[in-house]
């Protein structure tokens, strides 16, 4: 349960970076708002990679 709240946070922050950037085009702060916003997006990225369980196949 607990990592499938950190998959929908992880998701959340990853949409509100991708909204930043495309705010960001439209009021064109690009140096503001385009460097947070990538960084929101791979903040996004990590987490859900990180609470996404890797199997372990061991032969």
């Amino acid at each position: 349960m607990k990592k499938r709240i950190a998959m929908i946070i992880g998701v959340l922050i990853a949409i509100s970076g991708l909204a930043l950037v495309f705010s960001a085009f439209y009021n064109l702060s690009l140096y503001l708002c385009v460097p947070l916003g990538l960084v929101l997006i791979l903040m996004g990225i990590s987490g859900v990679i990180a609470a996404t369980e890797i199997p372990n196949d061991k032969k």
